[in-house]
């Protein structure tokens, strides 16, 4: 897994800051393997923007709408992680077509 990480450790770690739960822990192996920063960093900022650019554009127009904040953030995580999830499903079988 280490060696997998290391040789894209650049797409691994976008990819990474979008899944709440892993973005937390990725500095840990970048770390230990001695990645390099500025390659990290930039990773790190565009999976960033990827995950928070677009939920800060929706509650700023939903700030607008005086929209119920509770109730259209609960539905816009659940259709983020449901596109997270579709995606990754996609990618695995295209990369495995004969075994799901």
């Amino acid at each position: 897994m280490a060696g997998a990480y290391r040789s894209n450790h650049f797409w691994v770690t976008v990819v990474g800051q979008t899944i709440p739960a892993v973005r937390i822990y990725l500095s840990i192996p970048a770390g230990v393997l001695q990645l390099a920063i500025a390659n990290f960093l930039t990773a790190t900022l565009i999976g960033t923007l990827l995950w928070s650019g677009p939920l800060l554009t929706l509650g700023y127009v939903l700030r607008e709408k005086g929209a119920d904040a509770a109730s259209l953030g609960l539905l816009v995580v659940t259709a983020l992680v449901g596109l997270e999830l579709v995606i990754l499903l996609s990618w695995r079988l295209i990369r495995n077509p004969g075994n799901p």
